[in-house]
């Protein structure tokens, strides 16, 4: 790739989201990419663990299956309340910091969750984990948009969040090769995977530059960070940035909470509420009760499960990889809602065959496919919905919608696993949430079909 035009040093305010959007890929935004790349797989792993575990689990505390719905849930209120407290705080201190402190707290929890013997403490080192894993997704969101150049946008959020599908196929693997060591391996794994990784973000990923440019206009380390993602361009001292979309004197004088609301967003924002709710429904329905439903109802061993889930992890990691690519050539109007409806039609044909068929690992990599690129496209959408002033809060926000789908979807799983319901009619009534999350983005973006997606913003 070329190099961009050299920038000469100036004293004119400089635009950082406009040059940032207008150059050329180089390693830096790689290595930014990278790292939150392996900071949203270790997030997903931790995350998803205990659905992945859980049979063990359930036999290692002595209890049943369906009394773990409980974690599930008390896990997912966690998220909820880590999610909608931390996008106003990344949006006022930082995303970077926010992700940082969070990866820090979330690793300590969940090494103690490796110690635990009654089911009481580990709810209460889920939800406490919980709290602080909700950090990882709007502020690795946050940064790749906003790091990202313009053209490349989509596909640096959506293969940002293919991370997160990367930690179901880490999960998949914790089945087959480190559950046999014990169910305490899984949560140390999950432990000591974001401290290994800690100093390499404190080291090499720089902070959000619209971010310290509403802050401070002044702010040398915005010419540093420019400079390190374009070698060719240089800066004066006491060079002046701005945000064009909010001026730095403006940043802070209204919530952004209350501005997802306000200019003609509101009916954008219930909508992309509902998408994001409506999907977690569909994912936590399939993805915290799919081992168990397998291996009970089916009388699967836990080997073949894996298999099916490992399917279903690489194709997600795919989809989502590929989705912004997708997005950004044709436009998430025509792609997202077809992914959505894919995944719904995915999940009601596993509902259908004989599992132990040559079709299965088929069905559950098309519903990995079509599911997790549904998901990196909300992300997109999301991340191209908001100004930076508040990019963190709408994406935290609309995740936190998720996380009450996210509460939903293990109860549904459980009553219904509780009432001796089979594979088929509970995967089928799956399926309904996702169509609904299908439609929901279909009206939000049939106005604008004809435009990217940060047209929206």
């Amino acid at each position: 790739m070329q190099p961009s035009d050299p920038i000469h040093p100036i004293h004119d305010a400089i635009d950082v989201e406009a040059h940032l959007g207008g150059l050329r890929l180089g390693p830096r935004h790689f290595v930014i990419l990278g790292l939150l790349l392996a900071a949203m797989v270790i997030d997903g792993y931790d995350i998803f663990m205990v659905a992945f575990i859980l049979p063990a689990l359930a036999d290692g505390l002595n209890v049943a299956p369906a009394a773990l719905t409980r974690v599930l849930v008390l896990q997912q209120l966690g998220l909820l309340i880590g999610t909608m407290a931390v996008g106003p705080l990344a949006d006022r201190f930082g995303r970077r910091r926010c992700m940082l402190i969070a990866m820090l707290l979330f690793a300590l929890f969940t090494l103690a969750t490796s110690r635990v013997s009654t089911l009481g403490e580990l709810e209460a080192m889920r939800i406490l984990a919980a709290l602080f894993f909700s950090a990882v997704i709007p502020a690795a969101v946050s940064l790749a948009a906003e790091f990202a150049p313009r053209r490349h946008r989509a596909t640096f959020v959506t293969v940002v969040f293919c991370g997160y599908a990367g930690g179901n196929l880490l999960g998949a693997s914790v089945q087959a090769w480190i559950l046999p060591m014990g169910w305490q391996a899984a949560f140390l794994l999950g432990g000591l995977l974001p401290l290994l990784l800690l100093p390499l973000l404190w080291l090499w990923l720089p902070e959000s530059v619209q971010f310290r440019a509403l802050r401070d206009p002044s702010d040398p380390e915005i010419g540093r960070t420019l400079a390190r993602l374009d070698p060719t361009a240089a800066f004066a001292a006491g060079q002046h940035y701005v945000v064009a979309r909010r001026s730095a004197g403006a940043a802070h004088v209204s919530s952004p909470a209350a501005e997802m609301f306000s200019k003609g967003r509101l009916a954008p924002t219930l909508l992309l509420w509902t998408a994001f709710l409506s999907a977690c429904i569909f994912t936590y329905i399939a993805g915290s009760w799919g081992t168990t439903l397998l291996h009970v109802t089916r009388a699967m061993p836990m080997s073949e499960v894996a298999r099916l889930m490992a399917a279903s992890a690489v194709a997600g990691i795919i989809g989502t990889a590929s989705s912004g690519w997708f997005i950004d050539r044709y436009g998430a109007a025509r792609v997202l809602p077809l992914y959505l409806f894919g995944a719904a039609a995915a999940i009601m044909l596993i509902a259908v065959i004989d599992l132990f068929s040559p079709w299965a690992p088929l069905a559950f990599a098309a519903m990995g496919f079509f599911s997790n690129s549904g998901w990196g496209g909300l992300n997109a959408v999301s991340s191209g919905l908001y100004p930076p002033q508040m990019r963190a809060t709408g994406i935290a926000w609309a995740v936190g919608a998720g996380k009450i789908g996210a509460m939903i979807g293990p109860v549904i799983g459980g009553v219904l696993i509780a009432r001796q319901w089979d594979l088929t009619p509970i995967y089928l009534l799956a399926a309904v949430p996702e169509l609904i999350a299908a439609g929901a983005i279909f009206l939000l973006l049939r106005p604008t079909a004809d435009r990217p997606v940060a047209a929206h913003a």
